[in-house]
C-alpha cells in the first residue's frame, strides 16, 4: 500500500510538471497553497504559481470524488447482505426478483451493493414473504430437478409428448423455446435455472394435456 501511494505521488507530480510546461492549466484561478506531494511552484520554472495552483484544485475535486465513491461502496450492512441471499436462495436473477419486489432493476442492483444507506422497511419485509412462499416450492424442484442431467430431463418430456428426444424442432415448440436452445441443452453447454425448468416442464404437460383432449375429441 505504501509503495502504491508514492508511486501515485510520483505520477501526480509529472502530471502537474507536464501540464505545467505546456501552458495546459494557465488562468485557472489561485484558490489556495499548492498541495501536490513534493512538488513546489520554484520547481515549476516560468510557469506562474496561478497556473500551478489551477492544478491544485482539479486534483483535489479528483481526490474528493475517489473518497466518496469508496465510502458509497463500502457501505453495506445487514439488509443489503439478506436481500441478496434472499434471491440467491430463490434461484432469481436480479431482474425476476426485482419484477417480484416491485421495484426496478437497477434499485435492487444498488441494494445488493451496499450503495444505499438502508433498504427500505417495506422492501425487506416484501422479501422475506416471497421466500416464506417459495422456499418450499424451490426445494422441491431442487429435489425433482437437481440430480438430474439435463439430457434425462429432456428424455423424460419426449417421452410424455410420444416424440423423439433427437426431434429438437418439437421439443422446442412443446417447451416455447428454438431448437438451437434444446441443442445446447442436449449437448450440457447450457442448463436453465429451477425457475425456467419448472416453467419449461409446465409447458410440456399442458401441451400433453391438449394432445390428449384433440386425440379423445378426434
Amino acid at each position: 500500500m505504501h509503495n502504491m501511494q508514492l508511486l501515485e505521488n510520483r505520477i501526480d507530480q509529472k502530471i502537474a510538471m507536464d501540464l505545467i510546461a505546456n501552458g495546459k492549466v494557465v488562468g485557472m484561478s489561485a484558490k489556495r497553497p499548492i498541495a501536490v506531494p513534493g512538488v513546489h511552484i520554484e520547481d515549476a520554472g516560468p510557469a506562474t504559481a496561478e497556473a500551478f495552483l489551477g492544478f491544485d484544485e482539479v486534483v483535489r475535486k479528483k481526490t474528493a470524488r475517489e473518497k466518496a465513491h469508496k465510502k458509497v461502496m463500502t457501505h453495506k450492512n445487514r439488509d443489503h447482505l439478506r436481500i441478496r441471499e434472499i434471491r440467491l436462495l430463490l434461484d432469481e436473477t436480479q431482474g425476476e426478483f426485482a419484477g417480484a419486489l416491485s421495484i426496478r432493476t437497477p434499485t435492487l442492483v444498488s441494494y445488493e451493493q451496499g450503495q444505499t444507506k438502508m433498504v427500505p422497511s417495506a422492501i425487506m419485509e416484501r422479501a422475506e414473504m416471497l421466500l416464506a412462499e417459495g422456499l418450499a416450492e424451490i426445494n422441491a424442484l431442487r429435489e425433482r430437478f437437481d440430480h438430474r442431467s439435463m439430457l434425462e430431463i429432456l428424455d423424460d418430456w419426449a417421452k410424455l409428448l410420444n416424440i423423439q428426444s433427437s426431434d429438437l424442432a418439437t421439443m422446442a415448440a412443446m417447451t416455447e423455446t428454438v431448437p438451437s436452445t434444446v441443442c445446447r441443452w442436449r449437448s450440457g453447454e447450457c442448463r436453465p435455472s429451477l425457475r425456467e425448468l419448472r416453467k419449461y416442464d409446465l409447458a410440456v404437460r399442458m401441451n400433453v394435456a391438449r394432445n390428449r383432449k384433440v386425440a379423445v375429441a378426434g
